[in-house]
């Protein structure tokens, strides 16, 4: 919840001030005292060996809010691991785990990894961001989100034999700054645990539209030949609406550093979908839908279509914030984003990931 800044002179501002302190002071006690947290259900299974890995990332929205949505969301994909945010609370991540028969583990800033496999280590990681920074940006964007400690929880697997590290995290929103100096640390943590020849995945809600990371060329207004990947082409096809943390040049660079490094997206799979009124299409049987003439500018298909094209997992955003970061030793065999479903602002991007 943010809060606004009033108009009422020095005295108004001064209260906020107080309010921003004290928000402060209880941030740190909160992140000082917050340890992760494993539980190992005896219920929970292993998969079977031979077949790719399947993982959802999904916002949950601070509860989550509509617990029986979720469970059913995620027992609909059918994720070997889950990587959540905005869980809120240890015992709603736990309800999880025994609805679904998955280990939990449970992290500093709401995250939560619930796992079919044994969970061999499960570690936490603030990032950087310093108190002053923080409290500037909070009053600069009139909002109490630059102040939230973010981080990335991580867990170690074993798959097949094989060392699996999984990271989930949750980037800043209004502080494009922090959002920056996130994706370096996030970029760090990853080659650390590839130096001890772990395989890595990264998961979660970035704020961060990947789709516009590394630009390309706009169509003519009105054309769809490409995906939205310029500035000028995201703001033609979704009217209203902000670019965000990625149109700050330094986190643009940073979020680039990362893919030049090797990592890879989700949305590079062989198989991409997304469903849509109870159907899945593929982004190339969107596209060819889109200049047909069958769809008007703007009009509701219209949306609909060009979300499954840049594989869109915030609706109301129209950004693909949500995303899976694989190193080069694997492989995204398939991504699928849901969204249809309203049980989050978000919605799910699960992934089946192999070796190569």
């Amino acid at each position: 919840m943010g809060f606004g800044i009033p108009g009422a002179g020095v005295f108004g501002k001064a209260v906020e001030v107080v309010k921003t302190a004290v928000r402060v002071v209880d941030e740190m006690r909160r992140t000082a005292t917050s340890e992760v947290e494993v539980w190992r259900n005896p219920a929970a299974r292993s998969p079977a060996a031979g077949r790719p890995m399947r993982l959802t990332t999904y916002n949950v929205l601070k509860g989550p809010q509509n617990m029986d949505a979720v469970a059913a969301e995620l027992r609909g994909q059918a994720p070997d691991v889950a990587c959540l945010q905005e869980v809120y609370g240890k015992d709603r991540a736990l309800e999880l785990g025994r609805r679904l028969g998955m280990h939990v583990a449970f992290f500093p800033g709401n995250k939560a990894i619930l796992s079919r496999y044994p969970i061999a280590e499960a570690r936490n990681f603030n990032y950087h961001v310093g108190w002053a920074q923080r409290i500037d940006a909070a009053l600069e964007a009139s909002s109490t989100e630059p102040l939230s400690t973010r981080s990335a929880g991580l867990v170690s697997i074993k798959v097949g034999g094989k060392t699996l590290d999984i990271f989930d995290t949750h980037l800043a929103l209004a502080d494009e700054k922090a959002n920056a100096t996130q994706l370096k640390e996030l970029d760090a943590l990853i080659d650390s645990r590839r130096s001890l020849g772990h395989s890595v995945l990264a998961a979660g809600d970035f704020n961060h539209n990947f789709a516009l990371v590394r630009g390309g060329v706009a169509d003519p207004k009105g054309t769809f030949a490409t995906p939205t990947d310029t500035f000028e082409e995201f703001k033609s096809r979704y009217p209203k609406k902000v670019v965000g943390n990625v149109g700050y040049a330094p986190a643009r660079a940073a979020a680039r550093e990362l893919l030049d490094g090797g990592v890879q997206t989700h949305w590079e799979a062989d198989r991409r979908s997304v469903q849509i009124g109870g159907r899945a299409y593929t982004p190339e049987q969107a596209a060819a839908e889109l200049p047909s003439g069958a769809v008007k500018p703007g009009s509701r298909r219209t949306r609909e279509l060009l979300a499954v094209v840049d594989g869109i997992s915030h609706g109301g955003a129209g950004k693909r914030f949500d995303n899976v970061l694989a190193t080069p030793d694997l492989r995204f065999v398939s991504a699928f984003v849901n969204a249809d479903t309203r049980a989050s602002d978000h919605q799910p991007v699960s992934v089946e990931v192999a070796w190569r």
